[in-house]
């Protein structure tokens, strides 16, 4: 009884020693604050912050009426949006100088907000810094042709930019020079949309499917998003993977050119991000013209023979390998007489998926090469694009990987991706794996853009594992993944990260940076049972890799990705961190996964030096 009425004293105490504090900041001129109520703590804080932010408004713009016009010659924009209703772009998300007092608690929640006038500006130079982030991005994306993570974030920040205080800007450096962000996106969208081109190739021979042709600069993109006009109103988002894409009309449809759009906003992806996302919904959007296409089509139509050569290919191709030494290994490995029959399969494969008949290849299958066959097939709508195949064969480590099938997956009323399908021999010359391919970015990340004493194996059991894993989310394979990760291992998720003082654990999990949300191995394959079983598809793509060998373990790996994870229901960007052990390339293991959103600005990515 005692310690009842002690507690309960300590609280009151508290909330009378929130009140004084209460009274005084309400009376001083020195700071802005807001008051809300509700039957839960939150519901009293959301109010807080909104009764704030209108008070931070007034404060700024010097009157509540007051309205920003925004007006952008060239780029179609003209809107009128006050400047309240912009700061409620801004959340408690990232309104994190601000200062909360609970008044009393639920089920009658009292909260009060505040801050100091002198620290508003805080607040705008962050989102600033965000600005100036997402443009490098861009710009980083623009140079490896990867138009559709251009586009989006020049895309954001420019409606980031329309969210400032009146007449603010951002200053950036670009070509060694300082200008205005506003002009520089401007200009990069500009340039983005005069070079980029998307030609007709022709229609297949089943179905109202037309193939489509993106390039920039005359050479095939990385990576595109777009919709096409279907008679009465747009398509889902497509996306088009090393410049192939598809058309697909509804039957009877008949047309003599193709309207398509690029994707610019990309808001489904803006859901990860509550700033942008609450900008996106606030702030009238940008249209641009240019984004909108127009594509002759003409009477070709794609034959059903399908043409495909079979090459001979170093673990990544001779090019790319680290010495002459490299080269010469790999040619021994796999003759042209070795090579015919795995031609002669990979034909057929290609034809039963063309007509859909897909148990007249069973044969050709290991039992766990056509269960993941199954899968691959019933991932969404799978369908072959284009007929003349250049296939590269591979060796490496008792395995010949076939590269690359290009095959579209369309989902209903949804969305469609674009992957390149490798298909893995094992001895007896069946198939016994399928993954989707790293893109060309990725690879040269892998085998080109490292200059390290790897051998060409080495990089070829990376490059595999990578195509694995992301190919197991995709095709809900609980089983691989769950004998990727160690039965210690630290998976790490979500947005934000604190630092923590000192070692608390040991051997791989002697870090030093842990995520607020923390599983082991058991918690986390439950959370992607669950995924799997309400989503429709998922969908993962890597982007620029960094790769660093550890210095003890053998071969023990330290990847750093740039990850897009679309799903039917969320979207997410961010930077996936895996500690993997390929000592045995049979059996790959991860100690460490780590996800984060966005580099944190004083130490950047999770990476093999916080391990």
């Amino acid at each position: 009884m005692y310690r009842f009425i002690s507690i309960f004293l300590l609280v009151s105490l508290a909330f009378v020693s929130n009140a004084q504090s209460y009274s005084e900041i309400k009376s001083s001129p020195e700071y802005l604050w807001g008051e809300g109520e509700g039957e839960t703590l939150r519901l009293a804080d959301d109010q807080a912050l909104v009764d704030l932010i209108s008070q931070i408004a007034v404060h700024v713009s010097g009157e509540k009426s007051t309205t920003i016009s925004n007006e952008q010659k060239g780029q179609n924009v003209k809107s009128q949006v006050s400047f309240e209703q912009k700061m409620r772009t801004y959340s408690s998300a990232t309104l994190t100088n601000t200062e909360r007092l609970v008044l009393s608690d639920e089920p009658t929640a009292k909260v009060f907000r505040y801050i100091k006038k002198n620290e508003l500006d805080k607040i705008f130079e962050a989102r600033k810094d965000k600005i100036k982030e997402m443009i490098n991005v861009a710009s980083t994306a623009l140079e490896i042709k990867q138009i559709d993570d251009a586009i989006r974030y020049y895309y954001w920040a420019n409606m980031l930019l329309n969210s400032l205080r009146p007449g603010e800007d951002v200053k950036v450096k670009f070509a060694g020079k300082e200008m205005s962000a506003s002009l520089l996106i401007k200009n990069q969208l500009d340039e983005i949309f005069s070079n980029l081109k998307a030609n007709f190739k022709g229609k297949q021979s089943d179905g109202n499917v037309y193939e489509v042709e993106f390039s920039y600069k005359g050479t095939p993109v990385a990576s595109i998003d777009y919709t096409y006009w279907v008679g009465n109103d747009w398509s889902h988002v497509n996306t088009a993977r090393d410049g192939k894409g598809l058309v697909e009309l509804k039957p009877g449809i008949t047309v003599d050119q193709l309207i398509l759009k690029y994707e610019c906003m990309y808001f489904n992806e803006s859901q990860c991000d509550k700033e942008v996302n609450q900008v996106l919904e606030t702030v009238k959007q940008i249209v641009y013209p240019q984004a909108k296409i127009s594509i002759p089509v003409t009477e070709k139509v794609l034959s059903d023979e399908v043409n495909i050569e079979g090459n001979l290919a170093s673990s990544q191709s001779a090019e790319n390998a680290t010495s002459s030494n490299d080269v010469e290994e790999v040619s021994n490995k796999l003759s042209q007489e070795a090579l015919m029959p795995l031609v002669g399969t990979m034909d057929k494969i290609v034809q039963a998926i063309k007509s859909r008949s897909y148990a007249s290849v069973q044969s050709y299958f290991t039992a766990d090469g056509y269960d993941i066959f199954t899968k691959l097939i019933n991932y969404g709508k799978a369908r072959i694009i284009g007929n003349d195949m250049a296939l590269e064969f591979t060796e490496l480590a008792g395995y010949v990987y076939c590269r690359s099938i290009p095959m579209r997956f369309a989902f209903s009323g949804n969305r469609s991706f674009v992957e390149n399908v490798v298909f893995v021999f094992e001895g007896s010359g069946k198939i016994d794996n399928i993954s989707f391919g790293l893109s060309e970015v990725a690879q040269d990340d892998i085998f080109t853009n490292h200059n390290v004493d790897w051998s060409s194996e080495a990089k070829g059991v990376l490059q595999s594992f990578l195509e694995n894993y992301k190919t197991a989310y995709a095709l809900e394979r609980l089983d691989y993944l769950e004998s990727i990760f160690s039965e210690d291992a630290l998976i790490i998720s979500g947005k934000v990260v604190q630092q923590l003082v000192g070692n608390v654990e040991t051997g791989y999990r002697n870090n030093r940076y842990v995520k607020l949300t923390k599983y082991n191995k058991s918690e986390y394959i439950n959370r992607l049972k669950d995924i799997f079983r309400y989503n429709e598809f998922i969908n993962i793509k890597f982007a620029n890799n960094d790769v660093k060998k550890m210095g003890k373990g053998g071969e023990v790996y330290a990847v750093q990705i740039k990850q897009d994870y679309f799903s039917a229901n969320y979207g997410d960007t961010g930077y996936l961190f895996l500690l993997v052990d390929v000592n045995d390339p049979d059996k790959p293991i991860i100690h460490v996964r780590a996800w984060q959103e966005q580099p944190d600005p004083s130490w950047g990515i999770i990476g093999p030096e916080h391990f």
